[in-house]
Formats: structure tokens, C-alpha cells, sequence
């Protein structure tokens, strides 16, 4: 008797070996797929991290380097005499020169890198405020200043001066304090290092003056005294602060 062609035949599946095999190998092929993304995007954020720090660095020196290519030779005048507006210590300093462009503000200002420790390091801020002859650019503990950050999470900051101290000297030197109060240094060195331990490479930064025996030089008159130095001492170039406004 020949069989019906058209007879239902019995559908093949699939078992449950060739299940478990399946879902071992989707399983696997998931777990390489996860470790493929997060290997990409952890070396996608080392990335990110490396160039934020590269850019912070950028931004940090050439902001160093403005400040200080912009230092003014402006000495403070009273009745005890001339004074030059410059403290050079190897964790701070106090000049004259310029804010940065985006304030808006094209006058002399008296500037204060100083460094503050809190729980995550140290603190390199800039304080910055108006130049008064009403009151001495010296004292600067009056919080007269407005400060603002410029680098955090140091470990370690270290300044350095280079030139002659005295007016006539013949050798230049490095110095961790600038005590010169007549003659401003030729270069100011910056080394930092981080909490992480990355240490920066040593940033030098020359300071724009002529030579020591005659650079431009300005006069600040304490108010109290206006009518004693009129005049600014013998062989310098001198200038009242108001005319530089």
C-alpha cells in the first residue's frame, strides 16, 4: 500500500543540548561585547583625563607667563622713601602688572599669587585689587583683595628668582626670596607638583625689563605725602601712577 504523500510529517526542533549551547555562546559573545565597551570607554576617559590635564597645564603656564611678562617697576613713595612694589618668596609673590583680558580692566593692578591649604592640597590664587595711594600696597591682610583660584590639588609649589640684588652687582644668582627693594629679578622659575605625584616640568618665565641700571621706572605717592617726592629719585625715569590710567 503506498503511503499519502500529503501525510503530516513530525516537525523537527530544537534540543535542549543545542539550547543550553546557544545561550553558553550568546552569553559569552555578551561578556566579550561588555569588555570590548568598557576597556573602550575607560581608555576614552584616560584620554579625556590626559588632555584635560595637558589643557590645564597650557592654561596655567601661559596665564603665568602674562602675568609676569607684564610686572611693572612701580615703587611705593612715603616719607620713610622709595619702595619697589615686588615680594619674591618661594611660595608666593606680590607685583604690579595687569588682570588677565576677559576682566575688562586695562589699568595697573596690584597682584598677589598666594598659596592656601585645605583638605585636598594646596591653592595657587591670584588676588587682585586697585592701586591706592591712600593705602599701602604692602598690607595686603585687610582682605582688600578679591582672590580667585587658579590651580588646586598641589602638593607642592616652589618659586625662584634670577638676577643681581644689588644695583652694580656683577653675578646673577638663583634665590628662593627676591629682598631686592630697588631692582626687579630677570627670571622667575615655577616648579609644582601634584597630590598624585605628577610633577610638572619646570616652567621659566622671563621677566621684561631693561637692563638693572636704568629700566622705566614708576611712582606711586603715598596721599600723605605728595609734596615731599614730587620728584623721582636721581637717575630714574619716573612717572606718577595716575598718569598711567
Amino acid at each position: 500500500m503506498l503511503a499519502n504523500p500529503h501525510a503530516s510529517r513530525p516537525e523537527r526542533g530544537f534540543t535542549l543540548i543545542e539550547i543550553q549551547i546557544a545561550l553558553v555562546l550568546l552569553v559569552l559573545i555578551m561578556g566579550l561585547l561588555f569588555v570590548a565597551m568598557h576597556v573602550a570607554s575607560k581608555s576614552w576617559k584616560i584620554g579625556q583625563e590626559q588632555n584635560e590635564q595637558i589643557e590645564e597645564k597650557r592654561l596655567v603656564t601661559e596665564f603665568l607667563r602674562r602675568q609676569f611678562s607684564q610686572i611693572t617697576p612701580l615703587f611705593w613713595t612715603d616719607t620713610r622713601g622709595s619702595d619697589l612694589i615686588f615680594r619674591g618668596n618661594s611660595d608666593s609673590l606680590l607685583f604690579v602688572g595687569k588682570l588677565p583680558a576677559n576682566r575688562n580692566i586695562d589699568e595697573l593692578s596690584l597682584l598677589e599669587l598666594i598659596t592656601r591649604k585645605d583638605q585636598s592640597g594646596t591653592r595657587l590664587e591670584l588676588g587682585y585689587g586697585r592701586l591706592s595711594p591712600d593705602q599701602t600696597p604692602f598690607d595686603t591682610r585687610n582682605d582688600r583683595l578679591k582672590h580667585t583660584l587658579v590651580l588646586d590639588q598641589i602638593k607642592e609649589i616652589h618659586f625662584q628668582y634670577f638676577g643681581s640684588q644689588e644695583i652694580g652687582a656683577r653675578t646673577s644668582e638663583w634665590s628662593d626670596h627676591w629682598e631686592s627693594r630697588k631692582l626687579l629679578p630677570r627670571l622667575i622659575k615655577c616648579q609644582i607638583t601634584l597630590v598624585n605625584d605628577e610633577q610638572w616640568p619646570e616652567m621659566l618665565f622671563p621677566v621684561h625689563i631693561d637692563d638693572n641700571s636704568g629700566f622705566r621706572q614708576f611712582i606711586l605717592q603715598a596721599s600723605k605725602n605728595k609734596q615731599s617726592f614730587r620728584n623721582p629719585p636721581s637717575g630714574n625715569q619716573g612717572q606718577d601712577i595716575e598718569d598711567l590710567f
